[in-house]
């Protein structure tokens, strides 16, 4: 049994796994690769600001709460691991890890709150809107924001290769004058009949 040293104590390697499966992102990750899972986790340099993956309707509730409440320990994941691996939610909250306040372990790109509850307007720094996932939600996310007083930023993601950074100008300034260049150029594509009527 692989013991992995995380900050001055030790955690065994199968509860980090357990603790992993939860997350329905890396349920298939652990069961397929869970060694290459755990070394990317080790190789990320963590970091002060970390994300917590979620759906819209968990932000309403959270906003409600005034927390996010989940299961023990609460799992929060660098920019890195999440852009690779939580690519599947809509929302990433960008949460100040320093200021948990709870007992917590740090192994890489992954931080293990030992909690059932973290408080969100002590912690909470942006809103990332997956765009691929969420798409045409920023504006909805925007509003519950609002709605609720958050004094937060909200931004889209794209995750287009290459151009995958969180920016809001990226995804609503600079794509639609990309998309605009290409209006009117023809393609070196041949089409179908079928394909053309489209």
């Amino acid at each position: 049994m692989v013991v992995l040293e995380i900050e001055g104590d030790s955690l065994n390697q199968n509860n980090i796994l357990s603790y992993l499966k939860r997350v329905r992102s890396l349920f298939s990750y652990v069961a397929d690769s869970s060694d290459k899972l755990l070394r990317d986790l080790a190789s990320i340099i963590p970091s002060k600001h970390m994300i917590f993956p979620c759906d819209i309707i968990d932000l309403r509730n959270f906003l409600i709460q005034d927390r996010i409440v989940s299961s023990n320990p609460i799992l929060l994941f660098s920019n890195q691991f999440a852009e690779k691996y939580l690519r599947d939610y809509s929302l990433f909250l960008v949460l100040d890890a320093s200021k948990v306040g709870v007992e917590n372990h740090k192994y890489g790109g992954l931080q293990i709150n030992f909690c059932e509850e973290l408080d969100i307007t002590k912690l909470i720094v942006r809103i990332i809107v997956n765009e691929p996932v969420a798409s045409g939600s920023f504006d909805h996310v925007k509003n519950i924001v609002q709605e609720f007083g958050l004094g937060v930023e909200c931004l889209v993601s794209n995750s287009v290769p290459g151009i995958s950074f969180p920016n809001k100008r990226l995804s609503q300034v600079i794509t639609p004058k990309i998309a605009q260049r290409n209006i009117g150029k023809k393609s070196d594509l041949l089409l179908s009949p079928k394909e053309k009527n489209i």
